[in-house]
This record gives C-alpha cells, structure tokens and sequence, in this order.
C-alpha cells in the first residue's frame, strides 16, 4: 500500500515566494563587491601566490587586517580555478548556503498556528532580503550566520565539535558564544569533555596561527574599529534591534534556568554591535546579520505555541522592527546601487588597474600608499601600505599613539612609487582625512607629479602622486 505523501502548502507558497525575491535581489547586486571584500581576497591571493596570508607580503612588520581566516582559506581555493572569477565563485557559495538554509528552515517549520505563520512569513521575507544583501558584498557574514545557525541546531550533539573548534577561525568574536554553550555545563559527561576540550584547542589553535604569522597577535581591525558611542541614530538603531529579537530575550529570561546561558550571547551582541563598533563599511548591518539565527532557531526549534498565545503582543513589537529594518535596508540598496558601485568602478578598481599597467612599464614591483586598500591592492598587484592602518600594523600603531614622525619615517623608508589620496575636490587637493594631510605636507606634494585624478564624486576625488624612491 502507497504512502500518502501530504503537501503542506503554506510552506510551497513560502518558497515560491522567498526564492524569487532572494535571486532578483542578488541578481541587482551581481557587481557588487565591496572594497573591504577585496581586502580578503588580497590576503586570499597572497596566499595562493606567495604561500603568505599578508595583505603586503613586502612588509617586515606584520598584522592581520581581515579577521576570517577560514573565509581567507575558502577563497584561497578560488584562484586554482584561473578562468572562472573569485567574485562568482565567491558568491555562488552564499547562494548555494542560503537555499540550504531555507529549504531546511520549511521542512521544520511548525505551521499550525495562523497567526504565528503571519509572524513567519515577515520574518523570512526580511531574513532573505538581509541575506541577498549581505551575500552581495562578497565578505563572510552569510557563511559566518550559516555556521553559527548549524551550531545553534546541533549544539547538544557531538556535532558541535567541530563548529565549537571553528567559530574563533570564521570570526574571532566568535568565541563569546562558545564559552556560554561551556559555561551551561552542568554535568559532565563524555561530550562535555569533548566540548571543553574544542573549545581549549580552538584557542590555542587561533593563538597559535596569530603568533606564528602575525606580529601583532590581536587582528587589527580589533585596533581600529572599536568604539565607545552613544549617538541618537545608535541608540534608536539598538532599541529597533531589541524589538525584532524580544520575543526571544523574553523568553530566555522567563526560562532562565534553561535557556538564559544559551541566548546570553545574542544580548552580549546586541549591545556590543550597536555601540562598541565602527560603523565604518558596516554596510547592510553587516555585523548584526548572523544575530538572526538566534531568531530562526527560537521559531523553529523551540516549543513556543503557549508562549505565543499569552505574549503576543512581543512577536507585534519585532513584526514593527522587521517592517522599520526592510524600509532601512531598501534605501541602502538604493545607494549602493545608484552610488557606490560607481564609486568604486571608477574610483578603486580603475586606479587598481592603471597602478598594474604602470607596474609593467616600470619592469618592478610598485609600493604605493592609500588609504582605500581594497581593490587598489587586488587589482595592481603591487605592495601597498594601507595608510589607514586597517592592514598595516606599524601605521595603525603609530597612527593611534599619534606619533607622527615614526608614521611617515615608515612611509619613507617604504621607498614608495606612488602616494593615493582623496580630495573632497576636484580642481585643487583639499584633504578629506587628516592623516592624508600630514603625507601630503610631508612628502610636499604640491611639487610632485599629478599623474591621475578620478572623475568620481565631487567631494571624494582620488589623487594619485609619483613619487621617486630616493625622495
């Protein structure tokens, strides 16, 4: 006798609507790849070429600018593959993760409350656009939120092993939420030791690669992008962000016998994010993304029908939150489409390219000074010094304890070919950053040959210098 195979129909309804509007999101961005991606994919290549994971292979004294180092090993596999582009590769990962994701989110996905499949419903079309976007830019917060939702599922099986052991490898932060799912120990048994056990490994395996590789053991964006702010726009942006997730902060405070140390990261994050970090190319809520998977565990993997019932009016607050973060997300779009993806065709990848045919000119390896170290560095294959110390350790050192002769007595002693800055005008050299400033009076500048100015915004205008090596 046949099996009855029963359709659930809201869940097909949910696909053909989620898989649509994931693709046409994705497809618009196909060109967009940010210039911090290129960043990673420098380190990538550096790798693969030189057997080196520096961003300038030239440099004596190293830091680590990136802070994925499996992502790094990840896209390091892309250059085996010469005709095919890393970007494509890059993002067919993100793709082929989301319907991963998605397809098991439905197959779990309790449908016999309504009202709850209303909730649902918003919470997954948000959760695919957020994801298309942050896809889109090429850097490891989709792969990043795929693992940690995976070890949200397994995390009371042996098969946290391995995600306990990776996490700090994806992103150092990371490792907050492997100490909590320690930290609930309460007996310890067989996996318990084996947890304790991965958890130690991946620190001292993380300590160890930094030391061996780098100088300076702490990632350099650690450095530089922490912040302490507390700004209107960051205030209201956080108390948004408690809203979307309330259902499950309340519900792990109610359970907080049980469930209190496994979401305890989600509210150390919440904060953290939302105040002690740049939001300097925090594009698309980049950071906050992976929090979601929090989220998507809490509906589908917790018994929450009665919870649901008596605080409905929590689920009423996030659906507001998730309404206020499409509308947010929607008008960056807007600009990364009519604005940024210009910017950086005509501004980063075009001086990248020229700075390479220059390099075949001059028969030698360029060192060259910028500020913008993305897809100046990927696409000149040259040493560049990343005169806003993201991946330079010595100028980001210097820069941060002020001292300014050791800053540009480095720069000099780099022998630099060519010096970028960026002008917030076109017709006369007007310093957008003050460090830039400092370089320009330094080298004297106005006596140097202009070679290139980029026609890209009218406040942000790419200024590149030659420079001879004995000056």
């Amino acid at each position: 006798m046949k099996q009855e195979i029963k359709i659930n129909y809201y869940k097909v309804i949910v696909f053909i609507i989620l898989t649509p509007l994931f693709f046409l999101v994705t497809f618009k961005l196909r060109n967009l790849f940010l210039d911090d991606a290129y960043i990673t994919l420098t380190y990538s290549k550096n790798l693969f070429f030189f057997n080196k994971p520096y961003y300038n292979v030239n440099d004596k004294y190293q830091g680590n600018g990136q802070t994925s180092i499996i992502w790094m090993l990840i896209q390091t596999s892309f250059f085996y593959f010469k005709s095919i582009s890393p970007i494509i590769l890059n993002k067919a990962i993100g793709v082929f993760l989301y319907l991963i994701i998605i397809i098991k989110a439905l197959i779990h996905l309790k449908t016999k409350n309504i009202q709850l499949n209303f909730y649902t419903f918003f919470l997954f079309i948000l959760y695919t656009y957020w994801a298309s976007l942050n896809i889109s830019h090429g850097l490891e917060t989709f792969f990043y939120s795929f693992i940690l939702l995976f070890f949200l599922i397994y995390s009371k099986s042996s098969k946290s092993l391995i995600f306990i052991f990776i996490l700090p490898f994806i992103r150092p932060d990371a490792i907050i939420i492997s100490f909590f799912n320690i930290a609930q120990i309460r007996k310890f048994d067989k996996l318990s030791i084996k947890k304790i056990v991965a958890f130690s490994l991946s620190i001292i395996g993380y300590l160890l690669y930094q030391n061996y590789y780098y100088d300076v053991i702490i990632p350099l964006p650690f450095i530089l992008k922490t912040v302490y702010e507390f700004s209107q726009a960051k205030i209201l942006n956080f108390f948004f962000y408690v809203g979307l997730f309330l259902p499950v902060l309340i519900y792990s405070l109610i359970n907080f016998k049980t469930k209190l140390f496994f979401y305890l990261p989600l509210f150390f994050y919440l904060f953290y994010y939302s105040f002690f970090v740049d939001e300097v190319m925090n594009i698309f809520d980049r950071y906050t993304f992976p929090l979601l998977a929090y989220l998507i565990y809490f509906l589908l993997y917790e018994d929450i029908s009665s919870y649901f019932k008596k605080f409905k009016i929590l689920f009423i607050i996030s659906l507001i939150s998730i309404f206020y973060f499409i509308k947010n997300f929607n008008k960056e779009q807007d600009y990364i489409e009519n604005n940024y993806y210009s910017l950086m065709v005509n501004g980063p990848i075009k001086i990248g390219k020229l700075l390479n045919k220059l390099k075949f000119e001059d028969n030698k390896p360029l060192n060259i000074a910028t500020s913008d170290a993305g897809a100046i560095a990927y696409f000149s294959n040259s040493n560049c010094y990343d005169t806003w110390g993201l991946n330079n350790a010595t100028l980001l050192l210097t820069k941060k304890d002020m001292d300014w002769g050791n800053y540009l007595n480095y720069l000099k002693k780099s022998e630099l070919d060519y010096i970028i800055l960026i002008s917030t005008d076109y017709d006369k050299y007007k310093p957008k950053l003050d460090f830039e400033n400092k370089i320009y009076k330094y080298y004297k500048l106005d006596n140097k040959k202009l070679i290139y100015k980029s026609n890209t915004t009218k406040n942000y205008v790419y200024f590149i210098y030659k420079i001879k090596s004995n000056d």
